[in-house]
């Protein structure tokens, strides 16, 4: 409550990926969605879709942990049809903060934050470019990154890693990933040093 007495509105944070894993970065994503949920934030996973395909493995771990699943459905990688679909849902959700992570998630999610005047934060997950698809996804994405986006989250330090890739330093800020421990367990098939995920 604020100090008129009234109840405040919880914070909505439109969470965007397009990839459809539960890797590394998507564990991440789903853990902080639901710690951030338990501390009064409202969360809402929009997640792409393509083709046929009505769901993923990504949608469906962040619906057995109880957040709200928004499919953003795609007919190709370059659908800009996807700006309007995400419009629609900032507005539907009244989200406060677009959070995007992947490449078209991305782009289509930092020109809609945009339109709609919504900070953006843009997580990176280890972008890489090891062949010539790679080269053309990043250059693009840190374009868009470095001239839209409000924040730049990391987490390992920024400072070759900002100049190796032409980031402004100022924009980025390190925040180290956190694990769930009660998930991990020592793998006692290896020198007892190794743990392995549950």
């Amino acid at each position: 409550m604020n100090s008129s007495g009234s109840t405040m509105r919880r914070l909505t944070i439109l969470d965007l990926r397009d990839s459809p894993w539960v890797d590394g970065p998507g564990r991440t994503i789903l853990d902080c969605a639901s710690s951030l949920r338990d501390h009064g934030y409202k969360l809402v996973i929009g997640t792409f879709s393509g083709g046929e395909q009505k769901t993923n493995e990504y949608a469906e771990e962040a619906k057995r942990r109880g957040l709200e699943v928004r499919t953003i459905h795609e007919r190709g990688p370059f659908d800009f049809r996807v700006v309007g679909q995400i419009l629609k849902l900032i507005d539907d959700v009244s989200a406060d903060i677009v959070h995007t992570h992947d490449f078209r998630s991305n782009v289509f999610g930092l020109l809609a934050a945009r339109i709609r005047r919504k900070p953006v934060v843009s997580t990176v997950h280890g972008w890489i470019a090891n062949d010539a698809r790679g080269s053309c996804m990043w250059q693009p994405t840190r374009l868009f990154c470095d001239s839209l986006t409000g924040s730049l989250l990391s987490p390992s330090g920024p400072g070759g890693w900002s100049r190796r890739h032409g980031f402004r330093f100022g924009k980025i800020s390190v925040i180290p990933n956190a694990l769930t421990l009660e998930r991990y367990v020592p793998d006692r098939s290896a020198d007892g040093s190794a743990a392995r995920l549950v």
